[in-house]
């Protein structure tokens, strides 16, 4: 609209469908809606119907570039012949024109070459003088950066004067630096300026840069790591490029040999990487699993696939996990006579007490029971830091916690035990003052003994004697260590016509919390207890043959009832300070059940570690 307006009305050809002309040219620049054909077959281009003439005149000078458009008034739709369905917009194409207007008007084209591999390549410009007068004519003209730049050495500046005497062109030579760089088509400018004699239309030609070298490859390499560790596989490319590329990686089991497994021995990895410009390294890491085994180096495989503006190269590489040796921890919970946390020679340990084993940072948690000598080892441990904790044997009096002398700061644990790949560390040693005086008794008479038979949480197996214990002859203690979490119940299975027997339970202070009722098969106690301090269980009365059964406690989070119904289910055993189930006595007496009494070469801790 700048250099030409409509100066009157349109014009039709003389076959043009008179009812079928519409639009208007009241807008300067804008022409639109010159109606169609209807009721008769298409005409042919070029055919006299298809014509219709707008006049203008000239306002300046330059190139008038006239361009067409598909209506988009639902009223005025363009239609193939004999269909009422409306062709898209976007399925049409519309050929414009363009006009100089003026004496001497310069414009200039665009121009395209191969860069080549080395060297310099021409790129010509083509700069035309539209309506030439016989004036001589002058335009100067220079190069300028688009995505080609002077400062990536991608082609050489120039600049100049052109001189348009009778000529009607005249070109432009800009040199290209060819490389071996993988990249974009890139593109830099011409442009005319300060024309004498003439007037510049279109004043800048673009110069395109067509990349005629090959993608370059993409690779991976082999990693390997020790156990618990990130193998970290490296992926480069053949070159440098000046592409952005990217190329997708997914780890995959081995197909042979010692294969890792996903989940068990390392972490699955997938993503997408992506190289800027100039980049030609990544790198991607995969956490390999620790565990308790001794096993050979096993293998994994990272997998690259789907590369955009590359070519696989090695698109396999194996991840090797080297097995570490499992690490452990030991220690001794023992009866410390004179209390200088020193284990000595005639300081006996405890047997059947619980200590375990917590691997910070959300790790596994291991429990075991003291040997007989109290001696407790964890073995096959993965490197990390633990925390030992014992469970308090609730027949004996606390004392002092140490590690080579030096008293733990908290009480029956030591945390921060750091343990190397393969390593150890022992020494850790829980010590008590000996049996609480309310016990002594009961540990003389052999009737006392530990039921912290739960070695893997509190859901561990259930208790039983293995046998009977004769009340007859005296109180039975049972210690449950650490006390339990949730609703437990608890038998004494007897013959009712022998005599009778009562369940107590005690709290830690040996205060009675609850007591047994009769059954028609003994007596039954149940409790809703919690963790912490010991529970103790007095079996007392006349029944000289009694029979036990410790169900598992139903956790408190899923206790619906305040009885519960014991179904038999798993048996383990009462451990007593002798270290080994004591074995029942020879009788003669039909009346008199066995009692569980200890052989002679047993050695019983309440004859020596008294307090």
């Amino acid at each position: 609209s700048g250099l030409v307006m409509v100066n009157g009305p349109v014009t039709y050809g003389s076959n043009f469908p008179n009812d079928n002309k519409h639009g208007t040219t009241a807008t300067p620049g804008l022409l639109n809606d010159f109606g169609g054909f209807q009721a008769t077959p298409p005409a042919l281009p070029g055919d006299p119907e298809l014509l219709f003439s707008i006049p203008l005149k000239t306002i300046d000078v330059g190139v008038a570039n006239f361009t067409a458009g598909p209506s988009m008034d639902a009223l005025l739709p363009i239609q193939e012949f004999g269909s009422d369905t409306a062709v898209p917009p976007d399925a049409i194409n519309f050929v414009g024109t363009s006009i100089n207007i003026g004496t001497n008007v310069f414009s200039v084209g665009n121009a395209s070459a191969l860069e080549g591999n080395s060297g310099s390549t021409n790129v010509v410009f083509t700069v035309t003088r539209n309506l030439p007068s016989a004036q001589t004519a002058t335009v100067e003209w220079s190069t300028s950066d688009g995505s080609a730049t002077l400062a990536n050495n991608d082609y050489v500046a120039a600049s100049g004067t052109l001189t348009f005497a009778s000529n009607t062109t005249a070109t432009i030579t800009v040199q290209v630096v060819g490389d071996t760089t993988d990249e974009p088509n890139e593109n830099f400018f011409v442009s005319l300026s300060n024309p004498v004699n003439a007037t510049t239309s279109q004043g800048v030609g673009v110069g395109t840069i067509l990349n005629d070298d090959a993608h370059v490859s993409i690779s991976v390499a082999d990693g390997s790591a020790t156990e618990g560790q990130n193998v970290s596989f490296v992926v480069s490319l053949g070159a440098v490029s000046g592409q952005t590329i990217t190329v997708a990686y997914q780890t995959a089991d081995s197909p042979s040999g010692n294969k890792a497994t996903a989940g068990l021995d390392y972490q699955t990895a997938s993503g997408t990487l992506t190289f800027a410009p100039g980049v030609t390294q990544q790198t991607v890491s995969v956490h390999t699993l620790s565990d308790a085994l001794l096993e050979p180096t096993e293998t994994f495989q990272l997998v690259l696939s789907s590369p955009i503006n590359a070519t696989l190269g090695t698109a396999q590489a194996q991840g090797s996990i080297v097995d570490v040796a499992p690490a452990g921890i030991s220690g001794y919970v023992y009866v410390d006579l004179n209390n200088d946390g020193v284990k000595e020679g005639n300081e006996a340990g405890i047997g059947g007490v619980t200590v375990t084993a917590t691997r910070a940072g959300g790790g596994s948690t291991q429990s075991t029971l003291t040997n007989a000598d109290g001696s407790y080892t964890f073995i096959g441990l993965p490197a990390g830091t633990y925390t030992v904790t014992e469970t308090q044997p609730g027949f004996f009096a606390d004392g002092r916690d140490t590690h080579f002398g030096v008293d733990s700061p908290t009480n029956d644990q030591f945390s921060g035990v750091i343990l190397t790949p393969g390593g150890s560390a022992g020494g850790f040693l829980f010590g008590e003052l000996g049996v609480r005086a309310e016990f002594v008794q009961a540990f003389i008479n052999r009737r006392a003994f530990f039921a912290s038979a739960i070695v893997t949480g509190e859901f561990g197996p259930q208790i039983s004697t293995g046998g009977t214990v004769n009340p007859r002859t005296g109180d039975v203690w049972i210690s449950f260590d650490g006390g339990w979490d949730g609703m437990r119940t608890i038998q004494a299975l007897f013959d009712g016509s022998l005599g009778g027997a009562t369940l107590t339970l005690y709290n830690n202070n040996l205060n009675a919390i609850s007591s047994s009722s009769p059954t028609a098969t003994g007596a039954q106690l149940q409790y809703n207890g919690v963790l912490g301090a010991p529970y103790f269980l007095r079996i007392s009365g006349t029944n000289p043959s009694v029979s036990l059964s410790i169900g598992d406690p139903v956790p408190n989070s899923t206790t619906t009832t305040t009885t519960t119904t014991t179904t038999g289910g798993l048996t383990g055993r009462f451990a007593s300070s002798a270290g080994a189930e004591p074995a029942p006595a020879n009788t003669t007496s039909t009346t008199m059940a066995t009692d569980l009494v200890l052989a002679t070469s047993d050695e019983w801790l309440a004859d020596s570690l008294l307090v």
